[in-house]
Parts: structure tokens; sequence; C-alpha cells
């Protein structure tokens, strides 16, 4: 759209699609961002515990507890890196095989709206169970979507059991992968700012005595100083150890964050997409129940070792069993 002011100078303005292709684009480059992130964080935090902090910050101790925290730390990282490839390999789209319900739709949509102003569109012929869920019918993908199933503009398909789209895994949250990002947030949270204090100990007692000054604790400084040689003790890993407190207090606030809302969430047995557009979801399951339907059956235990294969999902993502739509919400 083309508009022009009194001046006389004309002003571009984009478009939907426009804005959207510029929103995916934006989000493409902070996915190629933050994945180059955690390909260094992971294995390079792992390089500095296993080689710098263990040996040398727990000295004192004996070789057998230096081992123990080295498995701990292994086991961290193994989980952490499992959990997040997961998350991003596993399709968490509406398999093809499932988009059509076996109640055609006539691709007429109508809208209907709750009493608290969210609309959605609906087919005129779409199946109704007595839980009022509901099929409805992509106008994008051309195809059915089962109950508490949505459109991602940015994935650009129609999401199982939609949750949310992760703008830090650069991936939408459904069925099939909530599991892993519930695990994954844990993780982040643990090697986040268990790792990062542990660091910032070994620097605190190994550098800081020997330091420049407090600014060799600021990245820009420190790279400048360690590039040109302006320190000899600043050595390349020290350099890397202070730049992964920085990130392994951002990775591990944002797994509190993550962590704490996932949970909050699963517990009640909604979905984060569900709750941010107010929708009249009932669930009347049990607490253990709605973290079955994630985790699986012993679902705890999915935090400690990968249990996916033992002890898949209680829901299919089609049949909600104790989930109806309450209009009286």
């Amino acid at each position: 759209m083309i508009r022009s002011d009194m001046a006389g100078s004309v002003a571009v303005e984009m478009g939907p699609e426009e804005k959207l292709e510029k929103m995916r684009f934006h989000h493409y480059s902070l996915k190629i961002i933050l994945r180059t992130t955690m390909a260094f964080q992971a294995p390079s935090q792992l390089f500095m515990f296993l080689y710098y902090v263990i040996p040398y910050l727990f000295e004192d101790y004996s070789q057998g507890t230096r081992n123990v925290l080295s498995f701990f730390v292994i086991l961290g990282t193994v989980e952490g890196l499992y959990n997040y490839f997961c998350v991003i390999l596993c399709d968490p789209s509406v398999p093809k095989k499932v988009q059509s319900n076996g109640y055609p739709s006539n691709g007429q949509a109508t809208h209907y709206t709750y009493q608290n102003g969210v609309t959605v569109d609906l087919q005129t012929d779409d199946y109704v169970d007595d839980s009022g869920l509901q099929w409805r019918y992509c106008k994008t993908c051309e195809s059915d979507m089962p109950p508490r199933s949505w459109h991602c503009d940015i994935c650009q398909g129609c999401i199982l059991k939609r949750d949310h789209h992760c703008f830090m895994v650069g991936n939408c949250i459904g069925l099939n992968n909530q599991r892993y990002f519930a695990v994954l947030a844990l993780y982040a949270l643990l090697c986040g700012w268990i790792g990062g204090y542990f660091q910032y100990k070994y620097l605190q007692t190994f550098y800081f005595p020997v330091s420049w000054s407090w600014t060799d604790f600021l990245p820009p400084f420190t790279v400048y100083r360690w590039l040109f040689g302006r320190w000899p003790a600043l050595t390349f890993h020290i350099l890397m150890m202070i730049c992964q407190v920085y990130m392994d207090f951002v990775f591990g606030t944002f797994g509190f964050l993550y962590f704490t809302f996932q949970m909050t969430v699963i517990s009640k047995g909604y979905t984060a997409f569900e709750m941010a557009k107010f929708m009249p979801v009932r669930n009347s399951n049990s607490r253990n129940f709605n973290f079955r339907t994630v985790f699986g059956d012993y679902w705890a235990l999915n935090f400690i070792f990968p249990m996916s294969y033992f002890f898949p999902p209680k829901v299919d993502g089609i049949k909600w069993e104790g989930v109806k739509i309450d209009h009286n919400l």
C-alpha cells in the first residue's frame, strides 16, 4: 500500500503477507544465531568443567568425588542435548493420516465467538461431540485440524495440540515434542545457573587476583585484551569462561521461566495457546493424568532418563478425555 503525506513524500506500507514474510526472516535469523550459540555453549561448558573447574576448584576433594561430579556434568550435558535435538527434530505438525477426520468439510468457514470474545473459524458440517471440541478447517493448509490443533504462520503448518511457538528453539511446541521441551527447560535451568555459579567461583578464585581490573569481566574488554595480548594472564579458556558465565545466566533464567510455566500449564491440562487466548476450556482430569498425557506413565522419570520409547503419551491428539468447552467460564 502506498501513502503520501502533506509534504509530498511517499511512504510504502507493507501488506499482511509482506509483514509475515519479514517476521519469518527475522525468526530464521534469530534461529540461526541461537542454534549457533547452543552449538558453542554446550560442548565448551562441558570441556571447561572436565578440564578446569572440577580438577582445580575441587582439587581438595577425593578422586572418587571428582569422578561423581564429572558423571553428573556429562549426564546434564547429554540430557540437555538429547532433549534439545528431540524438540527441533520431532515434527509437531498434524500427521497427514489424521488431517481427514471422516467428516469432510466443504471449505466454507463460518465464525463462532465464545463469550470471552475469542473468535474461531468453524465448519457448518464439522464434527462436534459432547465436549464441544471441534475439528476445524484450515484454509491455509486446505485440510482438517483435530481439536486443540492450530495453524502456525511462522512454521507454515498445523500443529497437533499446539502449545506455543518457541523462538528459543526455533519451532512450534506441540503434542509430539512438549515432553522434550519441558525436560530441556529443566536442564537449561540446572546447567545454566549451577554451571554459571561454579565457573564464576573458578574465575573468582584463580583469575580475579591476577586480573587487570574489574573490566576484564566485561566481554568487550575481555575480547579486546585477549586479541591484542594486553594481559598475559587472560588466556583463551579464561576468555571463554567469562563469556559463558553471562550466557549461563541467560539460559538459566529462560529455563526457569519456561520450566515453571510449562509445569503449571501441563498440571492444569491446558495449553499456553488456550491460556493466552482465554479460551473456555475446562479440564476435569487429575494432575497426575494431565502429566501422563504429556510424559506418559511414570512421568517423573523423564527428568532423569528418556522414557518416551517405553511410556508414550496417553493421548493421540484427537480425542481428549475429560476436556470440554465450557461457555460458562
